[in-house]
């Protein structure tokens, strides 16, 4: 057992985020793919619009409402993650250059999720106690994934 009283084992709130993250993967890699296939940005930014407004934004949310208060508000982690949300809802936002946001977007999604799993859950794993964890999964609903099935432009 850890001092916080959260084993070795993961807990099942970091769990439920990463299967959420794993949408986010494979969103990236469908944008990725779109991009190397040559589709027009149009078509890409069009499911990147539907992805922010229905996934992404919400797991920004909850993460700053759940994840982010465990942490000293002025900590380096806190700091990195809110400018990676406001860097992600700026190139979400872009309505010109969409070649440059949506190659920042599918590297960018990719490198956050993977800081996320590896460095804030063991961050935030040293400092909360289960009885904090507990609470955070019966308050939060994880979302399910329903594909837009509209565009495939990936396949």
């Amino acid at each position: 057992m850890k001092e916080s009283g959260v084993s070795s084992k993961k807990h099942e709130v970091f769990n439920s985020f990463s299967r959420e993250y794993h949408y986010c993967l494979s969103f990236s890699w469908k944008v990725r793919k779109g991009l190397s296939n040559n589709i027009p940005f149009v078509r890409i930014k069009r499911y990147c619009d539907w992805f922010f407004d229905n996934y992404l934004n919400r797991l920004i949310n909850d993460e700053e409402e759940f994840l982010l208060p465990l942490l000293p508000e002025e900590g380096a982690l806190v700091k990195k993650v809110r400018a990676e949300h406001r860097r992600f809802r700026r190139l979400f936002a872009e309505k010109k250059d969409l070649e440059k946001a949506l190659n920042h977007i599918e590297e960018e999604l990719d490198r956050s999720i993977r800081f996320k799993e590896r460095t804030l859950f063991s961050a935030i794993e040293k400092v909360a106690s289960v009885e904090k964890l507990n609470q955070i999964l019966a308050l939060r609903d994880e979302m399910i994934f329903i594909e837009n099935s509209a565009d495939e432009f990936w396949k």
